[in-house]
């Protein structure tokens, strides 16, 4: 991301591309079928369950994965320390979900959840066992290490979860994956990390760590809920059937975060904390960053927005149409989060978890308000919530963090304009395609087909006729990590 880009970051970011690209993409397989082969109501299901095993695992870590990853200098009682209250932690979370599945029937009134939150209590423990080891890793930035196992076990539990799916085990095959994906996720780590824990827990090593930890854990609390509470509200007073399409339409808006988004973030968040101390080289590498995503992401979503029915009838079949509306308004969510996210690199590699914590106490009420208030409206007023909110929010929360580098809003629009602009005139061409294509009585997928050729094409010839910054960023980087 700079001039002469250091060989490790480049590394770890061709591994983690690697590992993102083959991860997603079986991922994306894997959804088609199980989209297939289940209902609505299957992913409505485990859906429900989620939102509170997903905010119990929150717990297991901490945030000290982070600490161990931001603190300069790190000795083996931080180490085993960690390893140690993560382990008790998971024990007594998966102790409390187990007593507590029953709850979470009552809650949204159905019997069904109640074995699916009991078994999936297991995964706390599962998850703990590999959790300090990945930290190590990606503080050495050996993502390739990290890419071996995370495709060895998507492979893996995605061919179970399909037999198990096609033998007729519905939802459970879905239950079922989340826990053969931890338990082989932890054998793998184990195999391949050099480390090993010893039994060991010091108090202070605990408090110098907790001290960093304690308010990134606030804020994965008030991101979490911020983050699913439209989940918990649709599958609440909507319906299951309604959950399961939401939570389709969400899992796509998110593509160009866990694809893009995510790569970069795996690397650039140990990285940036092992170069803290000089600001000018951070914002440097930050803003050049967030180019190389809105390449990548911005079209990708304006794209997903004007193709979204062929794409959806064309993929997941008729049973998922109502999908669409809820995707098209989410894809706008989608393209603002890819640059907002990144924020996290500056609070948390500069040490400035308190800010954070701040920060995100205002926007989880503001979430909180708009999601009570778009419910009323059924799943179309939640997205609409959610996309408002997220609107609203992205500037100040730009601001905010690039004032920690001293980056200034309008170098950041800058550096974004020029690929705004083309992803726009490209939409604009795509779906006067998609005009053109309804006088032809064509297939969905022969139309998504022939959209997708369309907007890729003209995307291109715009970004060389106009020669964009990216574009050279990214074929600069590709060329040193082919190198």
């Amino acid at each position: 991301m700079i001039s002469s880009p250091n060989s490790k970051i480049l590394n770890g970011l061709k591994w983690s591309t690697i590992t993102q690209v083959a991860v997603q993409l079986i991922l994306f397989v894997l959804g088609i079928v199980l989209a297939r082969l289940l209902s609505p109501l299957d992913y409505g299901l485990i859906g429900m369950v989620l939102v509170f095993t997903g905010f119990a695992s929150i717990f297991v870590d901490m945030g000290l994965g982070s600490a161990l990853i931001q603190k300069k200098e790190i000795e083996p009682r931080h180490i085993n320390t960690v390893f140690f209250v993560n382990l008790g932690v998971s024990i007594f979370l998966a102790t409390i979900m187990l007593l507590g599945a029953n709850y979470i029937s009552l809650f949204y009134n159905e019997v069904k959840l109640k074995p699916i939150a009991q078994v999936l209590s297991l995964n706390f423990i599962l998850t703990s066992l590999s959790s300090v080891q990945r930290s190590l890793l990606s503080k050495s930035l050996d993502f390739k290490k990290i890419s071996k196992v995370d495709i060895s076990t998507s492979i893996l539990s995605g061919v179970i979860c399909i037999i198990l799916a096609y033998m007729g085990f519905g939802v459970w095959s879905l239950v079922l994956n989340y826990i053969i994906s931890s338990a082989l996720s932890a054998i793998f780590v184990w195999i391949i990390s050099p480390w090993k824990p010893v039994p060991q827990f010091d108090k202070l090593a605990f408090k110098e760590l907790f001290g960093y930890s304690s308010n990134l854990l606030g804020f994965g609390i008030l991101n979490y809920w911020v983050r699913n509470l439209d989940n918990l509200l649709v599958g609440k007073f909507i319906g299951t059937s309604a959950l399961g399409v939401y939570s389709r339409a969400y899992t796509l808006m998110l593509l160009p975060i866990t694809q893009i988004t995510a790569v970069i973030t795996k690397v650039m968040f140990p990285a940036l904390s092992a170069i803290q101390d000089d600001v000018s080289k951070v914002r440097s590498i930050y803003i050049r960053s967030i180019t190389i995503i809105a390449f990548v992401t911005f079209p990708m979503m304006i794209g997903l927005l004007i193709v979204a029915d062929s794409f959806i009838l064309s993929i997941y079949g008729d049973k998922w149409v109502n999908v669409v509306p809820i995707l098209q308004v989410l894809c706008v969510v989608g393209l603002v989060q890819s640059i907002t996210t990144t924020v996290g690199w500056i609070f948390n590699s500069q040490g400035k978890t308190k800010v954070q914590l701040r920060w995100a106490l205002f926007t989880s009420t503001f979430r909180c308000i708009s999601f009570f208030v778009g419910i009323q409206w059924g799943v179309m007023g939640v997205a609409m919530a959610y996309m408002l909110g997220t609107l609203m929010l992205s500037v100040p929360s730009l601001f905010l963090a690039g004032r920690i580098i001293k980056l200034q809003l309008r170098d950041i629009f800058d550096s974004l304009l020029p690929t705004t602009l083309i992803s726009v005139v490209m939409g604009l061409g795509v779906y006067g395609v998609k005009l053109m294509l309804i006088n032809f009585n064509l297939s969905p997928i022969i139309v998504l087909l022939l959209l997708i050729v369309t907007g890729v094409t003209i995307y291109i010839f715009l970004s060389f006729l106009f020669k964009i910054k990216p574009l050279i960023e990214v074929n600069m980087i590709f060329t040193k990590m082919r190198g």
